[in-house]
Formats: structure tokens, sequence, C-alpha cells
């Protein structure tokens, strides 16, 4: 399914917030003002996925427009709320806040929006698997995008259909529909529209078994982003825009998987493994692109990020000598506003980019997989598309594609069983805190056995995960069914001879193809910052954004010392000493950097993702080392960058973090990433 959750674009994210941050600060309201005010705000926070906070904007401007009967202001904020209801899987609720604004909304002016609420309506027939209905409902906001003269959201509506119709296996209705995206006129609006039937088209074709005809729709649908992306304009560029064309490679790797399971050609497993690195390692290429138009240099970009720097230290400071709540709310919004200001600067840098960054697809990829043979010892890469999980598999011999007998959807539940326990710590974790032996059993005959039976695997394993297998450490699996089903940490662990890690020394990579390692000295320098956003003896909760709190992390110091006990080359800064500033004297001078310390992700744009570090004296740093500025930092001399961060409170829900609520990461551009 495309990813269509982040459309509004970052141009009016930042005038709203700005025209919203000005309005907030007046005395007096009028009421009319304050209902648009809450109803943009429902809408910002909903395109960028935060449904609480969305939720909360459309319930007040439904609370104030009930009050003083603006009906179609009242019915906008419902269906807002539907949308929310929709996303969450709350059909019940989501239809009758549709269908509010669709009886209200009956002037010519206002097609195109009845349009799009018939069009939600047919959404959540969709979500309850209704298809029958919904079908009905995508042709009747077809016709009313029709009779508003707007080809786009008609175009859109007819491709969502025929997504839709491909559940009836109508197909040649699905088809026709495509056919009317596919004969429009071909301006640049199009585009993106014709990037979905492409995808669509694809889809239909790999279900008939028609993997030729597949194959040709999907590297249409990519060709279509591609085109798109180098005449898009910043006010058109949302976040996450990129997730799309990475779902068509996905799709069309997983094409030429089967084809290479059919015909075992090497050059489809080449062009799998091609279109498998391009869907998940795209943002790792663009990186030292963007690094060579120096931000850092940009006056304007300067700018904005000193100033963020200074607010989130003040934002930081309040949290910590805990503040009123109203002072805090009103520093976090400050820091937001800047945190967009921010994101417009850098994409209009982003919009430089020559061409020549664009990826060429070409029409064969000779030799990939004699890349991927020889890169380890062992390797397993896990691909999932369509709710189907494929592994390619390699022993420096020989190189296996294999579709493993689970589906995506249960694979989760089974491994959220598993780890989530470990994940949030419960009050009496001696009782509550159990091991599901029957779970990491059941994992290792799904996930690893079944390759084992093809192919001989060597001790040294490095695997490659994808999706919910980000959260899944690996050691822990059992090669055999265990006396219990569950064990508590009072119970005897009689199961430890069958763990995974007697059988394999497992690694991860978040890379499918590391670069060549030269070595540049006989002997590596090691850095670690361990616990750096407390002093050694501080024990005042510390927080910061996203209203974390991070508490200090004494194991992280303990893993420091034992670094320096196994290698003598190893400085370390503990506590206040791990600064940025320290960070920027020494790394192009060390091989191995190791972070101990805790990290937040932001799931809407991994600019605004950091590492908690010490706050320097310096009135602008705040001590976070956000993701834009890992960006614009020089790793080329190390060997290894390695974060291994606590991220509080978030550990079911991010999918970029991984193994027990802690991940680790390798930082690019550093030239052999380990994770």
């Amino acid at each position: 399914m495309l990813s269509y959750e982040c459309t509004i674009s970052c141009e009016a994210e930042q005038q709203a917030l700005k025209y919203y941050e000005k309005c907030r600060n007046l005395e007096v309201y009028d009421e009319k003002q304050r209902i648009e005010y809450y109803l943009l705000m429902g809408e910002i926070y909903l395109e960028l996925n935060k449904l609480a906070l969305s939720r909360k904007y459309y319930e007040q401007a439904a609370s104030i427009a009930s009050r003083y009967k603006t009906r179609y202001e009242e019915n906008l904020a419902i269906g807002g709320l539907g949308e929310i209801y929709l996303r969450t899987g709350d059909f019940a609720q989501a239809k009758p806040a549709f269908r509010k604004p669709i009886a209200s909304l009956n002037l010519p002016s206002q097609l195109l929006a009845k349009a799009n609420w018939i069009h939600k309506l047919a959404e959540v027939y969709v979500g309850e698997k209704q298809f029958g209905l919904a079908d009905k409902y995508f042709v009747l906001a077809t016709e009313t995008a029709q009779k508003a003269k707007d080809i786009i959201y008609s175009l859109n509506y007819q491709c969502d259909r025929a997504k839709n119709l491909l559940e009836l296996q109508e197909y040649a209705l699905a088809q026709s529909c495509l056919d009317i995206i596919f004969s429009s006129d071909a301006v640049p609006e199009i585009s993106q529209v014709r990037a979905r039937a492409f995808f669509i088209h694809g889809c239909m074709k790999r279900t008939q078994k028609n993997l030729a005809g597949a194959i040709s729709s999907f590297k249409k649908a990519v060709d279509y982003f591609e085109q798109m992306r180098k005449r898009m304009t910043v006010s058109e560029l949302r976040i996450g825009f990129f997730s799309e064309a990475h779902i068509a490679s996905k799709h069309l790797a997983a094409c030429y998987l089967d084809k290479f399971a059919r015909h075992s050609n090497s050059a489809d497993l080449d062009s799998a493994l091609f279109f498998i690195e391009l869907g998940r390692n795209r943002h790792l290429k663009e990186i030292p692109a963007v690094v060579e138009h120096h931000t850092k240099n940009d006056s304007i970009y300067a700018a904005i990020a000193d100033k963020l720097r200074y607010k989130q230290r003040l934002w930081r400071r309040a949290k910590t000598i805990c503040l009123q709540d109203e002072i805090v709310k009103s520093l976090y919004a400050e820091v937001e506003l800047e945190h967009f200001a921010l994101m417009e600067s850098r994409l209009y840098l982003f919009q430089t980019l020559n061409d020549s960054t664009t990826t060429v697809i070409p029409d064969t990829i000779n030799g990939l997989h004699k890349k991927f043979l020889n890169s380890y010892q062992g390797r397993i890469l896990y691909h999932f598309v369509s709710g189907k999980i494929y592994a390619i598999v390699s022993n420096r011999k020989e190189i296996r594609a294999i579709m493993l007998p689970i589906r995506v959807a249960e694979l989760r539940l089974t491994i959220k069983s598993l780890v989530s326990m470990f994940t949030s710590a419960p009050d009496n974790p001696h009782q509550r805190i159990i091991f599901q032996a029957d779970r990491a059993f059941r994992l290792y005959e799904t996930l690893i056995l079944p390759i084992e039976k093809l192919i001989a695997l060597p001790e040294e394993l490095i695997i490659v995960p994808d999706g919910i297998l980000n959260q899944l450490p690996f050691e822990m699996l059992l090669t055999q069914d265990a006396l219990k089903n569950v064990y508590l940490p009072t119970d005897y662990p009689d199961y430890t001879d069958a763990l995974l890690l007697q059988r394999y020394a497992v690694g991860y990579s978040s890379v499918i193809f590391p670069e060549e390692v030269q070595q540049r000295c006989d002997e590596r320098n090691i850095v670690v910052f361990a616990n750096p956003a407390h002093d050694i003896n501080d024990k005042e909760p510390l927080s910061s954004r996203g209203l974390n709190v991070f508490i200090p992390l004494l194991y992280a110091i303990k893993e420091a010392k034992k670094i320096a006990n196994v290698w003598d080359k190893t400085q370390i800064f503990i506590g206040a000493a791990g600064t940025k500033n320290q960070l920027r004297k020494v790394n192009r001078s060390v091989q191995i950097i190791h972070f101990a310390t805790h990290a937040f992700a932001d799931s809407i744009f991994d600019a605004f993702s950091g590492i908690i570090m010490a706050a320097s004296q310096d009135s602008t740093d705040d001590g976070i080392l956000m993701g834009y500025e890992i960006d614009d930092m020089d790793f080329s001399n190390c060997d290894l960058v390695f974060l291994v961060a606590a991220i509080p409170g978030r550990a079911n829900s991010c999918p970029a973090r991984g193994r027990l609520g802690c991940r680790a990461h390798s930082l690019a551009p550093a030239p052999a990433p380990l994770s």
C-alpha cells in the first residue's frame, strides 16, 4: 500500500504554525478565528501523523463551532476526527463522522470538498473489507470531482477505485480505470497519479502471475517518481515522499526474486538486489550529496540552526528546573516552529542538487550477487513485500533466495509478544518479565530453520533485517523446544544450550552492500561517550524533546570502562565531558567512535532525531546532537561509528528502533557501517 500520510508542504506547515503562534498570544479571540486556528492545527498534526494532538484541536474546534452554531466548521472538525478514526481503525465512528460533512456540502463551490469526504467514506469500507460498497462510493467520489471539474482529484479517485477492484478480482474494470489515467494529458500534475497507476497495474499483473508485465509496470512507476523528483519545487516536496518510490522498488525486487526462483538466472538476482538496495538505502546515498552543498556554510541555514539550538536549550533547561507547564509548552511550540523553518531551508538546499544525483535505473545490473556473496562469511537479507517474507542467503560458496513459511502480520504479533516484556519494565519485574520460550522456538522454525535445510550457514552470520525484524534479537531464538513454554526470572534457564547464539556469532547490518574498508592505520584509536546527559554523580532526571525523561545510565559508564580494559588506545568522556564540541574535536582523528547514551527518534523527519550529549557552557549549545548536525559532520576517517541508544517510552511503537528498546546504529557516512 502506498503511503500518503504527509502531504502538507513544508511552506504551508511553517506559515500555518507562525500564524497560529502569532494568534495564540492575542489576549482577545474572535471565536470564528479561533475555530479556524484549531481546524488548521488539527490538519497540520493530522498530516504529521501526530494523532493525539490532532484530535485535541479538532475536538476544540467542534466544541466551539457547536456552541456558536457554525455548522459548516463543526462538520469540518467532525470530518477531521473521522480521519483520525479511519487511521486508528475505528471504522464504526469514522462512518458517521464522514457522513456529516457530506450531508452539509451542497453548494457548487463545495463539490470538491464533498468528493473528498465521499472518498474517505469509501476508504472506511475498504478498511472493513466491504469492497463492493467501497466501489460504490469511489464511483460517487469520482463523479462528484468531475462535476467540480477537477481532473487531478477525479483521476486519483479512479486510481483508488482500480486498487479496490483488485480486491474484487474485477481485473477488466480495474484496467479500464487505469487506462483513463494512462490516456490523460501528460501535464506535470499527472505524474504522481500515473506513478500510482503503474504501481497498481504492476500489482494486478503480479497477481495474475504475469511477471514480465509486473516488472514493466513497477519500473515505470519508479521512473515516474524519479521524474517528479527532478521537477518538484520545495513547496510541493512533502515529508516522507520517497517512501512511495521505495515501496515500488520493493515490489519490483520481489518480482525479480520470483523470476529468479523460476529460472535461476543470476541477472534476475542482480536486479532484485539492486532494487532492494534502492528501496532501503536511498537516503544514505543522498546524504553525501547534501553535504557537498555545505549546509553548514549556508548563512540562512546556519542562522536557523543556531536559533533552534538556543531555543532547545531554553526548553531543556525549563524542563530540568520544572517550570510551569504553560511556560514549557510555549517554549516547546517555539522549538517546533524552528524545526519547520529549518526543514524548509534544508529542502531548498536539497532542491539545488545536480540532476546527476538522481538514480538512473539501468536495464541490467551485472555482478551484484557476487558482491553480496563475498561480503561476509554468511549473510541473511530479509525482504518484506505484500505480506510475504523473502530471504536472500549466502555462505561465500553459494547464494539462495527463499520464501519463508510465515506472513508479516503473524511474524509481527509473535515478535511483539516475545520482546514486549523486555521493552517496558513492569512494577514487579521478577514476576512479570517472562521469557516465552515457545515463541522463541517458533521464530527459529520460521526464520532460520527453512534456510538451514537448504544451505549450510557458517558460524559467523550477518543479519540484514527488514521491518519488525529490526526489533528482534536473533540471539535469543531457541533451536529446539524448551521444557516449558514460559520462564520467569526466578526459573532455572535450562534452555540456554539451545539459544541461537550458541550456534552462530550473530551480527547486524543496516546496509546491503558495505563499502570496501581500507585500514588507515595498524592500531585503531577509540573514543567512547558514556552517559553524557548527566554528571557522574547527578541523580536528577533530565528531560529532552518529546517529553521524554532521560535518567542516568550507570551501566553505560561500566560499558565504557570495559572497552578501555580490552583496548589500550581508548579515550573516554563521561557525563559533562561528553559535549558536542568534544565530539567535533575528535571525530576526524579516531577510527572508532562509540556512543552509550539516550536518544530519541522522530518518525516523521529523521533530521529531528537526536542523540543526547552534555550541554556545554556555550549559550546556544543544547547538548542534543541532531540528525541534521550528524549529516554535516565528517566521519570519513572512521571505520566504525557505533550508537547504543536507550530510547525511553517508545520501545513498542518506533520502527526505527530495535532490540529490546535499545538500537545499535551506525552513522553514515562512515566507510564501514555496522550495527
